[in-house]
């Protein structure tokens, strides 16, 4: 997931922009519908807009 990722930022200039959500603990990607972290529990979740 994370190479596809990379290669599609990176790389792919044309694609549209893209949100990723991560835990700020613990640095797994989650779902943007949730409260915490489904790893650790953490309640803090950044939000990055890509592109």
């Amino acid at each position: 997931m994370t190479v596809a990722w990379l290669r599609s930022v990176f790389l792919d200039r044309s694609s549209k922009s893209e949100v990723l959500y991560e835990c700020r603990h613990c640095g797994k990607g989650v779902n943007d519908r949730t409260d915490a972290c489904p790893s650790c529990g953490h309640t803090g979740i950044a939000t990055y807009e890509l592109g």
